[in-house]
């Protein structure tokens, strides 16, 4: 089954953020995982999909932290994968 992708303008009156560039790309994904049940008297069945969003949007970007600490968590973080490797 191939659904056609469509784009639709998302316009709003009222922006929190300024300077944003624009709208956000929203890639979506639906697939049809199975079919079953087929009742062809009642005119019934059940479908099982998946249904999938995928966006980048640089607002919900984030630097390094101000607090250094972080950096003792990585070396952690390291240490620990490297024992189970």
């Amino acid at each position: 089954m191939v659904f056609k992708a469509e784009t639709a303008p998302r316009t709003t009156t009222i922006s929190l953020h300024k300077n944003t560039g624009g709208p956000v790309l929203v890639t979506v994904n639906i697939y049809l995982r199975s079919i079953s049940k087929i009742d062809d008297v009642n005119m019934e069945y059940s479908a099982q999909f998946t249904f999938r969003e995928e966006w980048v949007d640089a607002r919900l970007a984030y630097g390094r932290f101000e607090d250094e600490s972080t950096e003792m968590m990585e070396r952690i973080f390291d240490r620990t994968l490297v024992k189970f490797s």
